[in-house]
């Protein structure tokens, strides 16, 4: 077949012309493009029905591997009324509130027993009977989420009602982790939580973005407070001013950083709720889970279950300073204010976001016709096994 004839062609029912597919072959540098029409071009004999059937199966896996990206286009649905059929929905109705707001208050008392916990200095400031006393009330509540959960178990038993497993386990999980309950979604229907001043809301791309926008601000403001702890801390000279005019200013601190923890774990197991790539964000806030997890550390090495880690402390001071830089850059991204300061022209930003616009299609598509490779894989290697399969019962009916 040649691509250097002359002769002019009419553009009928919208087609390109002879021509104008030429220019976009002449374009052509991707090899693999390249390889795609040799092999195009290289069929002589064309099965039309196989062609169509071909092309119904890569519809149809292709929307497969694309309907997760859909998902994005759905609207922000926030303070919904959900049914109440069954006795399970009518109890979720009305505990999901109490239990978040019960979840707060466990946070508060782990981030206490936890961050005064965390060093020798801490454990200074409270008496050890205090601490055991928190642990044990820290205990005894453990009894409310077991209750519920049995509760939960009776009435579907009771109703013969289907429930989401993956939440039964997350409310297993969450009996002696407590915070973790503001975080569980609504079992008839797992794609709902409680959340507060919004009440029911569904998990979502949308509703994730607008967490982020709500948090971004008060988050800047709680990590910020680190950085006048690490100057005290670090700072023997200014330590010793401070406690000299201030008797208590190390019990002040210790509070602090227990705060600052507290808010941490608040936003990360709502935001990780909420997602619905779990282990994507836990990647992309890696950080956000390493300040969570390292007093936990330091919690569990006070009663000798782990040893050898003298530093953890100054692991944490570290990390929870590079916690605040990331706050603060991803708050400026959310607020549009590194875009203003480099593109103070509007001109020169929308010519930079145009560029922006096209590469992000060059990479859609990019990115479709890999998807669209791989579609072509599944069907060969499916083609395979049935192949394998015919002959596996050929050779049982010879026998």
């Amino acid at each position: 077949m040649s691509l250097n004839n002359n002769t002019p062609t009419r553009k009928t029912n919208n087609l390109p012309t002879k021509e104008e597919l030429i220019e976009r072959i002449n374009a052509i540098d991707n090899p693999s493009e390249l390889l795609r029409l040799h092999v195009f071009f290289d069929n002589e004999v064309i099965n039309e029905e196989e062609i169509q059937e071909g092309v119904d199966e890569y519809s149809k896996m292709i929307d497969e591997v694309l309907a997760i990206y859909k998902q994005k286009d759905e609207p922000l649905l926030v303070s919904q009324e959900l049914p109440t059929i069954s006795k399970l929905q009518a109890f979720e109705n009305r505990f999901a509130p109490l239990m978040f707001w019960f979840s707060i208050v466990m946070l508060m008392l782990m981030g206490f027993i936890i961050m005064f916990s965390f060093s020798s200095e801490a454990r200074l400031l409270v008496t050890p009977l205090v601490l055991w006393q928190m642990t044990i009330l820290y205990g005894i509540l453990m009894v409310v989420p077991l209750a519920e959960l049995v509760y939960i178990f009776y009435l579907k038993s009771k109703e013969g009602l289907k429930v989401s497993t993956n939440q039964l386990i997350f409310r297993v999980v969450a009996i002696p982790l407590m915070p973790l309950r503001m975080g569980a979604r609504r079992l008839s229907d797992n794609d709902w939580l409680w959340i507060p001043f919004w009440r029911w809301s569904k998990c979502n791309d949308v509703l994730l973005e607008e967490l982020k926008r709500k948090f971004s601000m008060p988050m800047i403001g709680i990590a910020l407070l680190i950085i006048p702890i690490l100057f005290i801390d670090l700072n023997k000279t200014v330590g010793e001013q401070v406690a000299a005019r201030v008797p208590d200013i190390r019990l002040y601190l210790e509070g602090a950083q227990a705060f600052i923890w507290v808010a941490f774990t608040f936003e990360f197991i709502l935001m990780f709720s909420v997602t619905r790539d779990k282990l994507d964000y836990c990647k992309a806030n890696w950080i956000d889970l390493f300040i969570i997890l390292l007093p936990l550390v330091s919690f569990l090495r006070t009663f000798r279950a782990i040893q050898g880690l003298a530093r953890v402390n100054q692991l944490a001071r570290a990390y929870r300073f590079r916690g605040v830089i990331t706050k603060v850059r991803e708050a400026l991204v959310l607020a549009d204010l590194v875009q203003r300061i480099m593109y103070p022209n509007p001109e020169t930003q929308l010519k930079a976001l145009q560029k922006k616009i096209q590469k992000n299609r060059r990479e859609k598509i990019h990115l479709e016709k890999q998807v669209e490779m791989s579609v072509r894989r599944i069907k060969k290697h499916r083609e395979k096994r049935e192949v394998k399969k015919e002959r596996k019962e050929q050779k049982k009916m010879k026998k």
